[in-house]
């Protein structure tokens, strides 16, 4: 069920490997935190010594930061890409593994800590990938995901109609397009000029001043530019991230929390983004 997944995102890890110098893995891995809810120092001292899973790993970005901050613990990176694996870092106290997190290779309560973030959308079923997961997880364990939230409803109606055609793409024509989407997203961004919109409740408009760029990308088109970075590497792989998946499910905030309580779980921090939800919850039972 997953061979385009595991083709997509091999290729998206063995070509942009968004680490090093182009996104500081210490900046992105402490925006993780902190949209879990937890404060950095918080989390450092919390980590020490847990055994933790990153499921979802790609080539392990994840998985050595927080190797790095738990070196009297374990830290495993499970990702269905074997691309990815191969490509992965060296991580000092923890370790990769190509598997799949819906039927991960570990006995039931084995990790004090799971993180699936940016992942479990992209799974063939995420209710049950998550309640499998919750399986690996000890009682009073921690975990936290990011997930797609739907977008407003012209957004919704673009991404699953252009999705029809990009998911049947090939790679290389994906890739095309994404870069494509990249350019637009830039040519909308060096506008430099803001709109003031009204509430339009009909259309899941909320008003106030925009960019241009902002409100095309949040209202009616993925054509993601980073406007912090510009840089286009990224800004492509992250069009290329949404377009090419076969599986990219997004939900309300009502299914999320419903999703994680069916699952065992209590909520301890929930965060709405622009794009997703973070949520960080603990095994209650």
């Amino acid at each position: 069920m997953q061979e385009q997944t595991q083709d997509t995102f091999g290729f998206k890890w063995e070509n942009f490997p968004i680490v090093g110098d182009e996104r500081p893995a210490l900046a992105k891995g402490n925006d993780r935190i902190e949209r879990n809810g937890w404060n950095v120092e918080e989390f450092e001292d919390w980590v020490l010594g847990k055994r933790v899973l990153d499921a979802g790993c790609g080539m392990g970005w994840y998985t050595n930061f927080l190797s790095e901050r738990n070196p009297e613990g374990e830290v495993y990176g499970v990702d269905i890409a074997e691309k990815a694996i191969r490509k992965g870092l060296e991580i000092g106290n923890g370790h990769l593994i190509v598997g799949d997190i819906a039927d991960l290779p570990f006995p039931d309560e084995t990790f004090d800590y799971i993180a699936c973030e940016e992942v479990i959308h992209h799974t063939p079923k995420p209710e049950e990938t998550l309640k499998h997961l919750v399986t690996k997880l000890k009682t009073g364990g921690t975990y936290t995901m990011y997930i797609y939230k739907k977008k407003p409803l012209l957004r919704e109606m673009a991404d699953t109609t252009i999705r029809k055609q990009t998911t049947e793409m090939s790679i290389e024509e994906c890739m095309e397009f994404s870069q494509q989407m990249t350019k637009l997203g830039k040519s909308l961004h060096e506008l430099d000029e803001t709109i003031e919109v009204p509430d339009v409740p009909t259309l899941d408009i909320d008003g106030g001043e925009y960019s241009i760029h902002e409100f095309v990308y949040r209202h009616f088109l993925k054509c993601y530019f980073d406007w912090e970075t510009e840089n286009e590497k990224i800004s492509t792989a992250t069009n290329f991230d949404w377009y090419h998946p076969e599986y990219a499910y997004r939900y309300t905030e009502e299914d999320v929390r419903e999703m994680v309580t069916n699952a065992g779980l209590t909520i301890e921090n929930f965060n709405e983004l622009m794009s997703g939800y973070s949520v960080r919850a603990k095994k209650s039972s």
